[in-house]
């Protein structure tokens, strides 16, 4: 009798021990070699890894005074806009002291405007980039663009804060890109970065494409060569 009872236990025992180790075996198997971010699956990973951008000082080149150039604003916006996908309204901002020299803006991504500071390309996303195509009907030999980051100020306890975006830089046609100036001038006011570029288009020599990377960039003026 006291042999039957120590199997009975013994029976207890083994049961649970039994699916206690399964168990284990199942949990054995969630686990792979992979490194990865904890909480962070490795295609979500890469998904919002911060795009690298190569910059350079921009290009170095001499024009004469008496060069022929187009120079290029923006005026006659609405503020606040975001995102505008209108080539009609875009094309109503351009404002150019050539005539029959500009054709139309194309492929807008992330494109604003600012009433103060004027229109904006980028994203408030380091993950995200701005774009915007000029088209003109004479070839573009170099390229100048002044621009600032783009800010804004906030008030909080009557104390006024500038908000500025950090590492903004700025492409033309697939050059390296050109870092943009956080300086501050005396009054709170930015200091303008003047981009050089040479144009690198293989083709369709008479479009200029901006890019701004790592945030939005405010475009102040741009001077075309040809």
């Amino acid at each position: 009798m006291c042999h039957t009872s120590f199997m009975k236990k013994s029976h207890l025992i083994f049961v649970p021990l039994v699916f206690l180790l399964a168990s284990c075996d199942t949990f054995k198997v969630g686990f792979t070699n992979d490194k990865h971010e904890a909480g962070v699956d490795n295609d979500s990973a890469s998904a919002y890894m911060v795009p690298s951008y190569p910059t350079y000082g921009g290009d170095q080149f001499t024009v004469a005074d008496d060069s022929p150039r187009a120079v290029i604003t923006f005026t006659g916006y609405d503020d606040g806009l975001s995102n505008i996908q209108n080539i009609e309204k875009l094309n109503s901002f351009v404002t150019i002291d050539q005539e029959d020299f500009f054709a139309t803006v194309e492929n807008p991504l992330n494109v604003g405007t600012d009433e103060e500071d004027g229109l904006f390309i980028g994203a408030d996303s380091s993950y995200v980039d701005g774009e915007m195509t000029l088209a003109f009907k004479k070839d573009i030999k170099y390229i100048e663009i002044i621009a600032t980051p783009y800010f804004f100020i906030s008030h909080s306890w009557n104390e006024e804060k500038y908000n500025i975006d950090k590492d903004v830089c700025i492409s033309v046609n697939g050059s390296p890109y050109v870092d943009l100036s956080t300086t501050q001038n005396e009054d709170g006011s930015l200091k303008e970065t003047t981009c050089r570029y040479s144009n690198r288009a293989q083709d369709n020599k008479d479009k200029v494409t901006i890019k701004v990377g790592r945030r939005r960039a405010f475009i102040k003026k741009i001077t075309l060569y040809y």
